[in-house]
Formats: C-alpha cells, structure tokens, sequence
C-alpha cells in the first residue's frame, strides 16, 4: 500500500491533477473504491432479502448476483478485500456500519429461513453466516487467480452443499 498519488495517477494512465480533483488522498481513493464494493454487495443482498423467494432461490440468487459483480467490478472487490484494513481508522466507520448491516442481513436470512422449516433450527445463525461469507471468498478467490471458468461450477456446488447440509427434513 506503500504507493503515492502520483504512482496512482500513473498506474491508471491519468494525470495526477485529475486525481487530486477527484480524491484529496491515497486513503480518500481506497475508501472510495472499497465504498464502491460494499455498496455493491450490500445491495445485492437487500435486493435478495426483499424477493418472495425461497430460501433456496434465495441463496443461489446471492451467489449470481455475486458473479455478476465480480465480472463487473470484481477489481474494487478485489482492492475492498485485500486493502480495506489499511483505510485509516478516522475513516473506517462507513465500512464498518455497513459490514455489521450486511452480517444482520444475513443473519435474518438464516432466521427467517429457520422460521420457514426452510433451515434445521437447531443450527446457529451466527455460523451460517460466517459458513456463506466463506464460500463467497473462496469464489472470490478463484476469481483473483485468474479461474474465472471454475466459478460456476463451484458456486453451483457450494450452493446445493450449503442447502442440503441444512436443510430441514420436514
């Protein structure tokens, strides 16, 4: 992270003026575009939460709407994942506020599936989001290494694995 505004500018092919005019700093750029990818995947999952769906349509609408941001903007997600702790503390609070929205998000998708008979209620919510956020960065991963061809195929697996493992026997 050890890089000016001025490698910035250059990096992106731009003058450094027009990134100054744009950002006051390095660290208004990381917030920008790490704010750029949490939105992004903030909404995606409020737009899931809002569907009539099956918790079952539900998650593998998740994880395509995920596909899609990343052959989007699967670069800010990328910079959001791997540099977003270096966002100085002073201005950190939108990624945080939004993090913790995004967790009771998901917590309440798990709830209200549990509430269904969608999900086996004798399982934590707590830990099935930390399970679902854990396939995401594996997707995210096989993004990042260039396989692009294998995320379909795992995202498929990793839905149907999820679903069965907790699936209500009703």
């Amino acid at each position: 992270y050890a890089v000016g505004m001025r490698a910035l500018a250059e990096a992106a092919g731009l003058n450094p003026g027009t990134l100054y005019h744009h950002f006051a700093s390095k660290d208004d750029a990381l917030l920008s575009i790490c704010m750029v990818a949490h939105e992004r995947t903030l909404s995606d999952l409020r737009s899931v939460m809002k569907s009539e769906q099956s918790f079952a349509a539900r998650i593998r609408a998740l994880f395509d709407a995920h596909c899609v941001s990343l052959d989007e903007i699967g670069d800010f997600l990328q910079v959001y994942i791997n540099l977003r702790s270096h966002v100085p503390a002073n201005m950190v609070a939108p990624l945080d506020d939004g993090w913790l929205t995004y967790r009771r998000l998901l917590s309440r998708l798990f709830s209200d599936a549990k509430k269904f008979g969608e999900v086996r209620s004798d399982l934590n919510t707590k830990h099935l989001s930390r399970m679902l956020v854990g396939l995401v960065r594996d997707v995210n991963q096989l993004h990042r290494a260039g396989r692009v061809h294998e995320i379909g195929a795992f995202a498929n697996l990793a839905v149907e694995t999820l679903l069965r493992g907790i699936a209500s026997s009703r």
